[in-house]
């Protein structure tokens, strides 16, 4: 998902039950984010009776979206998902390589998936709405998932992570935000909300050059089938409606 610029949009927190109301004031007071009241325009985080977080414009309260990774449909998509798959043969997970650095988080799918096979991963978002989210699905899965322990997430620019780390990751993953005209592996609803809240990645290119310059053996992008690569590959994966660019970075 995409690597995030600071919204300059409204950013708001809400909760459904007056129980919750310490713990929205107390997340309030930590993240800087104002409290939702009398608001009409921006985006909110809505903390749900089942302590879930749901993202939604406040325009279009009605479409929201949320982060549960034990939910049915994506705890099948990690019974469906293995070391044979498109995405787990592009990391390398099958040659030993485990350490990823996911530098453009967004709701974390992928990050999970690879946790699951094995693989340790840190991962990268700076929206401060989008990493709450993550942040809370992440904490709800650990409850379920032993493997979701393996995800460390960073609320922050991979820009500014990468800057202060002094060993390479083995692999550096990048799923940027689709062009628009591309069709997106997300489903519809989330889509429209990502793109009102986020808008374009403007710095994808700057962040792939970045990338190239500290994996300490492959870089990873996710790209629409369709879409033109960054730059050529050292060699592709692809699925159905998605492909992955494999670019080698070995440095021994």
């Amino acid at each position: 998902m995409p690597n995030y610029a600071a919204s300059d949009k409204p950013l708001f927190l809400a909760c459904e039950t007056p129980d919750q109301a310490e713990r929205i004031q107390a997340l309030s007071q930590r993240t800087g984010i104002a409290v939702l009241r009398e608001e009409w325009e921006g985006f909110c985080l809505s903390l749900s009776a089942a302590g879930l977080f749901e993202l939604y414009a406040l325009s279009n309260p009605a479409l929201r979206m949320g982060v549960d990774f034990t939910s049915s449909a994506f705890l099948y998509r990690l019974k469906t998902s293995g070391k044979n798959q498109p995405l787990a043969k592009a990391v390398g997970v099958g040659k030993g390589l485990t350490g990823v650095l996911d530098a453009t988080g967004g709701l974390g799918g992928d990050a999970m998936v690879l946790a699951s096979l094995g693989c340790q991963v840190t991962v990268c978002e700076r929206h401060p709405l989008i990493a709450l989210l993550l942040e809370n699905g992440l904490e709800h899965a650990r409850r379920q998932l032993a493997f979701a322990e393996q995800i460390h997430l960073v609320k922050d620019s991979a820009f500014t992570y990468l800057a202060g780390i002094k060993d390479y990751p083995q692999v550096i993953y990048l799923d940027p935000m689709y062009p628009a005209k591309e069709k997106s592996a997300l489903p519809r609803k989330e889509m429209q909300i990502l793109e009102d809240l986020v808008g374009a990645d403007a710095d994808q290119s700057a962040l792939f050059d970045l990338a190239l310059s500290k994996a300490g053996e492959r870089v990873v992008v996710k790209r629409p089938k369709s879409a033109p690569p960054f730059a050529a590959p050292t060699h592709s994966f692809a699925g159905t409606t998605t492909r992955y660019d494999m670019y080698v970075t070995k440095r021994t």
